[in-house]
């Protein structure tokens, strides 16, 4: 948790990842949040864990002495992929000295969109620490994870790149809806699957405490 949340464990980013940035037309891509109640036991996904999403890496390596984390800056993802299509500033939590605030930023592609999260404290942003994705199929490096999930994939292809531990958070007449996956380090991971069976949804998110 972000030293400048600790009055109140209610941050912005504990909303649903799509609700934050407000891409109604979407499934929601992540049913709990990104500091979300854990899995654990054999939940656990067992394999290396995903830290890339569209080429941009969630894994902290390290925080400022305001817990700001540092991932892959914003500005690196802009370089990447252009001028985001929105951008949206909120109050990081409830009751803050006002300084503190989560920023969204999204881009939109024909038949695809991406968005991002970070924070934003006296006058320092934070590194990306939510990945989210949407659409039928990847493009132009969206989409895609590190180790090779992409929209349009299987639950099939799902298992056979990350193993079989996961928690399926919602069925849609007994066919696969929602898989959560989490790995030891505290990354999540959820994927969302769509009437044909195949992914139209992945988010990432970085373990914040």
């Amino acid at each position: 948790m972000h030293s400048f949340c600790k009055k109140r464990q209610t941050r912005i980013a504990t909303k649903s990842f799509f609700l934050i940035i407000g891409i109604a037309a979407f499934s929601m891509i992540w049913t709990g949040s990104v500091s979300a109640d854990h899995l654990e036991g054999d939940q656990l996904a067992t394999g290396k864990p995903e830290h890339f999403l569209s080429g941009i890496e969630v894994y902290v390596k390290d925080q400022t002495k305001d817990g700001l984390v540092l991932t892959t800056p914003v500005a690196d993802v802009i370089k990447k992929f252009g001028t985001p299509t929105t951008k949206s500033f909120e109050p990081g939590c409830i009751y803050t000295d006002k300084e503190g605030e989560t920023r969204s930023y999204e881009w939109v592609r024909k038949g695809l969109r991406m968005g991002v999260l970070t924070d934003y404290y006296k006058g320092r942003e934070s590194g990306v620490y939510s990945v989210g994705v949407a659409g039928n199929a990847p493009r132009g490096g969206i989409g895609v994870t590190g180790q090779g999930l992409k929209l349009g994939s299987t639950f099939q292809e799902q298992k056979a790149i990350y193993g079989s531990h996961f928690f399926i958070s919602s069925r849609n007449k007994g066919k696969v809806k929602v898989v959560l996956l989490e790995w030891a380090d505290g990354t999540q991971m959820s994927i969302t699957y769509g009437p044909n069976e195949r992914i139209t949804n992945i988010g990432l998110n970085a373990k914040i405490e």
